[in-house]
């Protein structure tokens, strides 16, 4: 019952009420895996970080190759003001699931946010040479690295990219406002 009433609550976006059903289904037995990461949702919707990492680490194992756990885990961590731990989790997030650049790309944004431009820049020109990166991209990198203040690496990035897609507008755009 107490499951089916989360998701219920979950679809209808009423994150409180969701919470609360998802605990009671927990301690009433249920231990599907999924009820779990369906609770760290609904405490991440409602910015409740420190409860959306707990939740996550009560699952152990039995949300490791959930990549959402591993985005809430880290996103919760980072809010929590515990940065290291956040870079380890999207660390290993990326090992674990190479085909899924979202890990990575978080990472560059997060040691621009830090104002970690360099390693930044380091991390952005390795993740700009896979294959499935597309200019959006290499735009967003860039301009995030403009708006920090960071020309040099934003130009690095972009010029690539201008190589890479000289015909994409947005490149252009970006690379003439970082000149």
């Amino acid at each position: 019952y107490w499951t089916v009433a989360g998701l219920i609550e979950l679809n209808r976006n009423a994150m409180p009420a969701a919470a609360e059903a998802f605990e009671q289904a927990i301690a009433a037995g249920q231990v599907e895996p999924l009820v779990q990461l369906y609770l760290a949702q609904a405490y991440f919707s409602q910015e409740q970080w420190v409860r959306t990492v707990e939740t996550i680490e009560r699952a152990g194992g039995a949300l490791a190759d959930i990549t959402a756990a591993w985005s809430m885990r880290a996103h919760a961590l980072w809010m929590q003001g515990r940065r290291q731990d956040a870079m380890g989790v999207l660390t290993e997030a990326a090992r674990r699931f190479p085909a899924n650049s979202t890990f990575t790309r978080r990472q560059i944004f997060y040691l621009i946010e830090s104002g970690l431009y360099q390693e930044a820049s380091r991390i952005a020109l390795a993740f700009t040479a896979r294959a499935d990166v597309g200019a959006d991209d290499y735009a967003a990198i860039g301009g995030a690295l403009r708006r920090a203040k960071s020309y040099d690496q934003s130009l690095g990035i972009l010029e690539s990219a201008r190589l890479r897609f000289p015909a994409n507008d947005n490149i252009a755009k970006s690379l003439a406002q970082t000149y």
